[in-house]
């Protein structure tokens, strides 16, 4: 079997995916590889400063990811 791999993936627009954790670590890797695929995120973080910015790093590298925070 193949190891999965996000590059593989097709674009999944109309797809939202609630990330807890979305501010740092995985849950911040996974934010930002989605919003490469188009996914909408919704950001579920217990410290909305750090996710404010979290949001804003992914938006520098995708301008236009789709956010909810």
């Amino acid at each position: 079997m193949k190891n999965w791999d996000i590059e593989n993936e097709n674009v999944q627009l109309g797809k939202v995916c609630i990330i807890t954790g979305a501010n740092s670590g995985i849950g911040y890797e996974t934010a930002l590889a989605l919003a490469k695929k188009n996914v909408l995120i919704i950001m579920a973080c217990r410290d909305m400063s750090a996710m404010e910015l979290a949001k804003n790093k992914i938006l520098e590298i995708y301008p236009k990811a789709q956010i909810i925070t």
